[in-house]
């Protein structure tokens, strides 16, 4: 195996690196992957529109002759992407779970802000703007 090849990071590790971040890594992790996670979602609903317009085509083909190879190759392909991009999502979804939980432990709010413990009033804390990136379809962009 190369040594150039990479691998996601597991979670155990996602963890223990998150604890060595400076807040404003953790803001910009957790605002890439909810841009992430938001694509997925509408990639999954969009396929899943083609996906019941598959069946209906095969369904009406059924009526009349063996649906083509075609059609059921989109159908399995479609429904292949949507239960991958459920993986992807799960961890995704995990993983702001462990910003988070860093970010409340760090007394962070999780939009910025934090709370001024003499005086009990909000503090934006200032987030730089994320770095404009291509979308990470397989999940691998994340490293610590």
């Amino acid at each position: 195996m190369s040594a150039s090849l990479k691998r996601p990071v597991q979670i155990q590790e996602f963890i223990l690196a998150v604890l060595e971040l400076a807040d404003f890594e953790i803001y910009n992790i957790r605002s890439q992957l909810t841009r992430s996670i938001t694509k997925l979602h509408e990639s999954n609903t969009v396929m899943a529109r083609e996906v019941g317009l598959i069946k209906a085509r095969i369904d009406d083909d059924n009526d009349d002759e063996t649906p083509s190879a075609e059609l059921t190759e989109d159908l399995h392909l479609y429904q292949e992407s949507i239960q991958e991009n459920g993986i992807v999502l799960k961890n995704q979804e995990e993983r702001i779970g462990c910003l988070d939980n860093e970010l409340t432990a760090r007394g962070l709010s999780l939009d910025g802000s934090t709370v001024d413990a003499r005086e009990g009033v909000p503090v934006t804390v200032p987030l730089p703007k994320a770095v404009a990136a291509a979308p990470d379809t397989d999940n691998t962009s994340v490293y610590l």
